[in-house]
């Protein structure tokens, strides 16, 4: 009998845990509805701190070239070649939503001094890694080296680091719910070229 009780017990005691295990807990109205995708509405930038414009600079490679010829010959120097931009857009908040893939943003070109910000072109995807894209700043130059001479270049390029602040509204798919996430953005741009020319003679 003492078995027969016990074994009931069990199946009860097992039964009640799968019921519970099967419940469906509900959405915390103070987060983001469970399973719903949010976009981005719009997004507004403002300086992050005194500490929001860096500049370095980054050695490209050298360039060597002999005109054992008899005419002059057009040398092209090319320091934006392969360079790219970047922006990231940081936020523990990130964690917390699906978010639809959004490109087209706009993202700082320029902070001043003052803290001014110019918004550049809407080409940025926005997203939590790393984008690159190609510079569109043309930094080539060309000089013209004479017949039994020849040029050793050196070069680098300054780039410049921009960090704003960041809040972000966005909305959900299907219930229109709008929230608002804060983070930082980071952007770097190359600037301008170093361009050093040495010609000797042959």
């Amino acid at each position: 009998m003492n078995k027969l009780f016990l074994l009931i017990f069990s199946i009860v005691i097992i039964l009640g845990c799968d019921k519970q295990t099967d419940e469906v807990t509900p959405d915390d109205p103070e987060g983001p509805p469970k399973g719903e995708f949010f976009k981005l509405k719009n997004i507004e930038f403002v300086p992050s701190s005194d500490e929001s414009i860096e500049t370095f600079n980054v050695p490209r490679k050298s360039l060597d070239f002999s005109n054992g010829t008899s005419v002059r010959q057009l040398v092209v120097i090319t320091p934006s070649k392969d360079l790219v931009e970047t922006s990231i857009f940081q936020s523990e908040e990130f964690k917390k939503y699906d978010l639809l893939d959004t490109t087209g943003i706009a993202v700082p070109l320029n902070i001043d001094e003052s803290g001014n910000i110019s918004l550049g072109e809407s080409k940025w995807p926005f997203k939590d890694s790393v984008a690159e894209m190609p510079t569109a700043l043309d930094l080539n130059d060309s000089i013209y080296v004479e017949p039994s001479k020849k040029l050793h270049v050196n070069l680098s390029v300054n780039m410049i680091k921009y960090k704003s602040s960041y809040t972000a509204l966005l909305v959900g798919e299907e219930s229109g719910k709008e929230v608002k996430i804060t983070g930082e953005w980071m952007g770097i741009y190359p600037v301008n070229a170093n361009v050093k020319y040495q010609i000797d003679n042959l």
